[in-house]
């Protein structure tokens, strides 16, 4: 039997560790398969019993550790990978991430086993350098995936055509939940408008509240799911606009639509998203959403162009206003674009993007 290594950030919560648990459950039917993170810390998705569980101990994101530190971490990592690859024979590793592809492409050195890597993020945000060094990465790998067709366009430069893929992530809740307990009538919703992600500058959270704050009333409520740096900014915030009885922050909440699933409104507002899995569980529940059009087009790809939901410029305050008091006020058009939404329970089902997966490692094999 093949052997897969499947390398991630974290097992924890986030996009990446999502997509990781979710690849690793579909290759472990066909191929004995290995799950690593850089970090220790505990799984936020149900794993199959049948899937093999490594850490790595790199603290990446700790501030507190010195550069030097980091840079012997940095090496320990790739000893420690480079021990994995050989202990479970490795024929393929798949890293979620092009800083991981080169991690892995250096522990590899010498040895039989390919690599597959993929882009999570927005390029066009890189510096010349960094695009030099993602360039160099894509280029050595034997297959590289893409969320979306604008990220993709990005590397064009270096001949990857025959290599590259481009596959959404799937629609699964957290823990496998379809979602299918959510009301279809529009009128049977709470009248609740909800955001789901970090509290970090790059989600924007201040066009939100600030286009929250422009609505002719607050009969809808927003909710606020997350944890991050900018929690004591946007609590400073909402008291800025005495929203305190409307708005709430809520910071301890893995699973945000297994209680959310009823709400109406779904709202993205950030300023670089690759596929976010958020919106992907909100259209999965029947929301209307809007969302920011921002890089690298996951957005846009997710709705449609704007047939499954609303496309808003990024950081336009006002069109977002307008956008939220559209739907509360036409009922009927928030209904359609929910109904619409739910359209991705078919588009991205676990069994077409299982196969997609399965498709590009059975050619590396």
């Amino acid at each position: 039997m093949n052997t897969i290594l499947i390398l991630v950030p974290r097992f924890g919560v986030g996009g990446i560790s999502k997509v990781g648990t979710f690849l690793a459950n579909t290759l472990s039917t066909e191929y004995r398969t290995i799950l690593v993170s850089l970090v220790s810390d505990k799984m936020s998705a149900m794993l199959s019993n049948e899937v093999t569980r490594e850490t790595l101990s790199y603290n990446f994101d700790d501030p507190s550790i010195n550069r030097w530190i980091k840079e012997m971490q940095k090496v320990r990592t790739v000893v420690r990978l480079r021990y994995l690859i050989k202990k479970y024979n490795v024929d393929v590793i798949c890293t979620l991430g092009l800083d991981l592809g080169k991690i892995a492409n250096i522990a590899g050195k010498g040895l039989k086993c390919k690599y597959l890597t993929s882009e999570r993020g927005n390029p066009y945000r890189y510096s010349s350098k960094q695009k030099e060094k993602y360039d160099r990465i894509v280029s050595n790998a034997d297959a590289v995936i893409f969320q979306t067709i604008m990220a993709q366009k990005a590397f064009s430069n270096c001949g990857i055509e025959r290599k590259s893929h481009i596959i959404q992530n799937p629609a699964i809740g957290r823990n496998s939940i379809n979602y299918e307990k959510a009301f279809h009538n529009i009128f049977d919703r709470e009248k609740r408008i909800v955001y789901c992600g970090r509290l970090s500058k790059e989600k924007n959270i201040d066009m939100l509240i600030k286009a929250y704050y422009k609505l002719k009333n607050h009969e809808y409520k927003l909710m606020i799911y997350g944890n991050g740096y900018e929690y004591e900014h946007l609590l400073g915030l909402i008291q800025k606009y005495k929203l305190s009885n409307c708005v709430s922050i809520v910071t301890d909440c893995i699973d945000v639509f297994s209680i959310e699933y009823n709400s109406e409104i779904f709202v993205l507002t950030s300023n670089e998203e690759g596929m976010p899995n958020a919106l992907i569980e909100a259209m999965m529940c029947g929301m209307t959403c809007i969302v920011t059009d921002c890089p690298p087009g996951g957005c846009r790809e997710l709705l449609e162009d704007g047939k499954r939901g609303i496309l808003v410029p990024v950081n336009d305050v006002d069109k977002l206003a307008d956008s939220l008091q559209l739907v509360i006020s036409n009922r009927r058009l928030s209904e359609e674009l929910g109904n619409r939404a739910r359209d991705i329970s078919i588009t991205n089902s676990i069994d077409v993007i299982q196969e997609k997966w399965k498709n590009i490692i059975k050619g590396l094999v």
